[in-house]
């Protein structure tokens, strides 16, 4: 069962549990590096969902999986058992990430072009970001989608700049068509 609005309330309780304790590079740590992996792994899903084993002795095995973990991570963790909320772990991972993102100022972008880039190619692009989102941080994956034609197309959170050659092709058309 997804809720992205209880994984979002779930996740800002916990980054602010964290923020609070002053443990958020380390919970963040080790939700990114050792709970999502985690949550790939079918033995550990199996454990994490299952109802047949008692929620104490579940929460007694989080504190002995991550006896390492931050307080306030561990807390989270045994606090979704008690509430029956396990399914929700992955999206409220997921939240985190974007949740620390925005609060540090962080901007994840995708770059879309025909061919492989070089990263000194890829420089303009994140300037380009950085210039119109007022100089925050970013973060920019690569992708190869040959059917641009050419060109580039620039995703970051719900808006896009599509400079592509197949994109003017379509705007062409769609004006000849008209």
């Amino acid at each position: 069962m997804k809720d992205p609005k209880l994984a979002k309330r779930y996740a800002r309780a916990l980054y602010s549990a964290a923020k609070k304790a002053g443990e958020v590079d380390a919970v963040m740590q080790v939700a990114r590096e050792t709970l999502a992996p985690l949550l790939d792994d079918p033995q550990f899903r199996l454990f994490w969902l299952s109802r047949r084993v008692p929620a104490p002795r579940r929460q007694e095995l989080v504190d002995q999986l991550f006896k390492e973990a931050p307080a306030s991570l561990r807390h989270f963790l045994k606090l979704l058992i008690e509430k029956k909320r396990e399914s929700i772990l992955r999206e409220v991972a997921a939240t985190l990430d974007l949740l620390h993102d925005e609060q540090t100022g962080v901007v994840r972008a995708t770059l879309t072009t025909a061919v492989e880039l070089s990263g000194e190619d890829v420089k303009p692009f994140e300037q380009l970001l950085k210039k119109r989102l007022g100089g925050a941080t970013v973060v920019l994956t690569r992708e190869v989608d040959q059917s641009l034609v050419g060109g580039f197309r620039l995703r970051y959170g719900d808006k896009v700049i599509d400079g592509s050659v197949a994109r003017s092709i379509h705007e062409i058309e769609r004006r000849l068509s008209a």
